[in-house]
């Protein structure tokens, strides 16, 4: 059996980590379960020091190191896998996740044996299991991998079906302490995140499906009796459910809003992500009874012409009653919005700011960023002003982060006058005091005063401190 290091790369420095690596606890779990010896590196979830890293890459020899995540952690992974193969010259480097979206670039500019494409669950249980003197990677589906200077591709790794086939993430070999710590959001001491699917079924253009197109659900029972075994040994105060588009399957959705009040989950409140044309009245109704008391919509934009241009397939009018509906509710309902997107101008912008004032969302923009494997990184157009800036992906791929930072003009404004144009809006949206008064009142009716207050304290002294002056990364040399 294959002596494995999973790694958890740090992400979102500017965050405390918040979420459990939920494929990498599922995969050593998996490793697991087929007689591997597995341990966990989460230099997230610890935020170790590079010296500590160096330390403990050195305590002993693995057969296989594995590391992965988002394209935001691809500088850091180069770093790191260099490292590694300092401390581990023996040892398979297997690089998975979003972050090989562009496996070519990863094998290029780091010094990765392999490469994941895709759900890494049985990929790397039959690559542990083959790992060793003779190991062809063409006989393992889902993998790339350099070859006489060229990239390679085994066939491709078909999506498992069936989610309950999957073991229960290793929570153990993760720092569950600091996972599922306070809620900002609900005011509860801890907070449990969860994933009941994977996938979504429509196709914006700024987003992209690691797990491919459609949605592949948990079922009902397996899911709840994982929670109970989760509350048996962690404390749980509140829920956080991560799924990309928690509301898309109605049905499903009612059997296990059923099975939450069956189980005695309706008192642990969560929170949820939802497309506004996904709900209903009677849905919300359930849900709150559920124990809900939050919705995260991807409200994204309040002018139609640019919903139309990300392939949102939703009218603004949907979002609006989405937002009423869910206040009729007595649910928080909030969201998120991108800037710059191509064909954003001064009079989208203003059509935005106009209807979060009028829906009461408080929220800055993130701004619109091309990630590998987007429709809006396939433009050649906008892959050009990538080049054009960077001079190449590698550069490209080391500046991004969670579109909080300015890294690439995609509209048809000179970067300067975008910039103070998302200032402006950002501070017409978060300095609304209306708004801010009825998001106060949205979570009294929801969560009650003593929540309330210390939330409202949080939020307001956030929106006055202002937006802040978002930082732009340089581009080439």
């Amino acid at each position: 059996m294959a002596s494995v290091l999973l790694v958890n790369p740090t992400i979102r420095l500017t965050a405390p980590p918040q979420a459990l690596p939920f494929g990498l606890a599922t995969i050593a779990a998996v490793l697991r379960d087929a007689g591997h010896q597995v341990e966990v590196l989460d230099i997230n979830g610890l935020r170790l020091g590079f010296d500590e890293v160096r330390r403990r890459l050195a305590d002993r020899r693995y057969d296989i190191v594995a590391a992965g995540g988002l394209i935001t952690t691809y500088r850091y992974l180069k770093q790191f896998l260099a490292a590694v193969r300092q401390a581990q010259p023996r040892a398979m480097i297997v690089v998975g996740g979003g972050v090989c979206a562009e496996p070519e670039v990863v094998l290029d500019h780091m010094p990765a044996d392999v490469c994941v494409l895709g759900e890494g669950e049985r990929t790397m249980a039959e690559l542990a299991g083959q790992a060793g003197p003779g190991f062809d990677p063409a006989a393992v589906p889902g993998l790339a991998w350099k070859e006489g200077g060229r990239v390679r591709l085994s066939a491709p790794r078909p999506l498992e079906k069936d989610l309950d086939r999957f073991p229960a993430p290793a929570y153990d070999l993760f720092p569950m302490e600091v996972y599922n710590t306070a809620s900002v959001t609900s005011g509860a001491p801890t907070e449990l995140r969860v994933i009941s699917s994977r996938g979504c079924p429509w196709n914006c253009t700024f987003c992209w499906h690691i797990f491919g197109q459609g949605m592949r659900l948990r079922a009902v029972e397996p899911l709840l009796e994982e929670l109970d075994a989760i509350r048996r040994r962690y404390r749980v105060d509140s829920m956080l459910f991560m799924d990309e588009n928690f509301t898309a399957n109605r049905p499903r959705l009612v059997e296990l809003c059923e099975g939450l009040i069956r189980a005695g989950w309706d008192r642990t409140p969560w929170s949820c992500a939802s497309r506004a044309d996904t709900i209903n009245r009677e849905l919300l109704a359930l849900m709150r009874r559920a124990g809900c008391y939050r919705i995260n919509f991807g409200v994204e934009s309040g002018c139609q012409r640019m919903l139309d241009s990300m392939n949102k397939r939703i009218a603004v009018e949907r979002i609006e009653e989405a937002f009423a509906l869910c206040r009729a509710g007595r649910i928080v309902p909030v969201g998120t919005l991108i800037f710059g997107m191509p064909g954003e101008d001064a009079d989208s912008v203003r059509q935005t700011v106009a209807f979060c004032r009028k829906i009461g969302l408080q929220k800055r923009m993130f701004f619109a960023t091309p990630y590998p494997g987007t429709e809006l990184y396939r433009d050649e157009a906008i892959l050009a002003r990538i080049l054009n800036k960077y001079g190449t992906k590698d550069r490209f791929f080391e500046v991004l982060d969670d579109a909080t930072d300015f890294v690439v003009n995609l509209t048809d404004m000179p970067d300067d006058e975008m910039l103070r144009l998302k200032a402006w809006a950002d501070a017409r949206i978060c300095r609304h005091v209306p708004g801010l008064a009825r998001f106060a009142w949205d979570n009294l009716r929801a969560r009650g005063l003593r929540f309330t207050a210390g939330r409202a304290i949080r939020a307001v002294k956030s929106r006055l401190a202002g937006p802040g002056k978002p930082r732009v990364p340089a581009g080439k040399a």
